[in-house]
């Protein structure tokens, strides 16, 4: 079963390839960007931390030295800047998000148009065009998210994972690092095993 999902879903980005000129560079460029938007979600609250804890420690800075007016400006304005360029890598990935997914859908719109002109017309007369495009919207659309679940979630939160575990065990302590990316991963597979049979589920009743 999985094979012939697998080339299914290879059969469809050949097609998507045949109408999208450059898919590989697009993704490459989302995923960097949520790339970069991760590291930033991550490293920002590790460099507060280690801000807190030099604030702490008077062979450092003192308290008094750290929370100056020139200071707070400057924490200020950083805060500002790391505020502004998270919210526009996320608008950005939202827009390179609907923008591949958008293409996408019309690269296998533009492919099924193809193939129903391409058939005879005994074989047109047999398929309904209603029916027909349906099925090309809703295969686009899983397409879609397929590829999109799986290359811009799961990897950016298994890569978040990892560097939360990272920032822990540098922070605070292997052991308490590697409970974490336990419970993490648990609740990866629970997630990942209820929505599976909630589709399985929704499936059974709509073809009921």
């Amino acid at each position: 079963m999985s094979i012939k999902v697998l080339k299914n879903y290879q059969t469809i980005w050949k097609i998507v390839k045949n109408r999208y000129p450059r898919p590989i560079q697009d993704m490459l460029i989302l995923g960097l960007v949520l790339m970069i938007h991760t590291l930033l979600s991550v490293a920002v609250p590790y460099i507060l931390k280690e801000i807190v804890d030099q604030s702490h420690t008077t062979n450092v800075v003192t308290f008094d030295q750290l929370f100056t007016w020139k200071n707070l400006y400057i924490l200020a304005t950083a805060y500002a800047l790391g505020w502004l360029l998270m919210n526009v890598l996320n608008h950005a990935a939202n827009f390179l998000s609907a923008r591949l997914m958008t293409k996408f859908k019309i690269a296998l719109l533009h492919g099924g148009v193809k193939q129903f002109f391409e058939a005879t017309f005994a074989e047109q007369k047999k398929i309904e065009l209603g029916v027909y495009q349906t099925d090309i919207l809703r295969g686009a659309d899983s397409f879609g998210t397929i590829t999109y679940v799986i290359l811009f979630v799961l990897v950016p939160i298994l890569f978040q994972i990892l560097s939360m575990v990272w920032v822990l065990a540098h922070a605070i302590e292997l052991a308490y690092a590697l409970y974490f990316m336990l419970f993490a991963v648990i609740t990866f597979a629970l997630n990942i095993y209820f929505t599976a049979k909630g589709n399985d589920i929704f499936t059974a009743m709509y073809n009921a």
